[in-house]
């Protein structure tokens, strides 16, 4: 007869907590980022839903990446008004751009997944950089500055999850051996 031990009984609840958390948080493929050249600042203006000079004011992660605020200085399309939100990729792996606040950049954005983006596949830049950019693409419209709005924090998934999968398994554990002691009395 197979008599269960208290080392057998916590490998079991360990393998049965692993399985668990992957069925309650599965791994998502990663992928490497991976662009073509970006085509010449004209074409790359036609192509795009949004091309702006900005300071970025807030970069704030979300759940699919980071949303990044910018006071618009200066624009050659898309946003009205003076300050405007778009997303990236969480990091430069994904092809996310990695903005860090109080710099000015050339935005390029493009609606993806519904929203609109950028990422390291267009031709944003540093706007010290971007000088063929702002040569090929003239004068843009002066905007005038709008007061800066912190966006609300945005949840990052389910943090609970694996604070609840630890607190199932010692309850798991403590029942266990619990059953484990009185069995050994009778």
């Amino acid at each position: 007869m197979f008599q269960l031990t208290l080392r057998r009984l916590g490998v079991v609840i360990a393998g049965l907590t692993l399985a668990a958390s992957f069925v309650f948080h599965p791994l998502k493929p990663a992928y490497a980022c991976s662009c073509v050249a970006p085509p010449p600042p004209q074409e790359a203006l036609g192509q795009a839903q949004a091309v702006f000079a900005g300071t970025a004011r807030s970069v704030v992660p979300a759940p699919n990446g980071v949303l990044v605020t910018f006071e618009v200085e200066q624009i050659w399309k898309g946003p009205e008004g003076g300050q405007f939100t778009l997303a990236t990729p969480g990091s430069s792996a994904a092809c996310g751009f990695e903005f860090v606040e109080g710099e000015r950049y050339l935005v390029y954005g493009v609606a993806q997944d519904g929203q609109l983006s950028t990422n390291l596949c267009t031709r944003t830049a540093l706007l010290a950089s971007a000088g063929d950019d702002l040569a090929a693409l003239g004068e843009g419209g002066a905007v005038e500055p709008a007061p800066v709005v912190e966006p609300a924090p945005v949840s990052a998934g389910q943090p609970w999850l694996p604070v609840a999968l630890g607190i199932g398994g010692v309850a798991v554990a403590i029942v266990a051996a619990v059953a484990v002691a009185r069995r050994r009395t009778v």
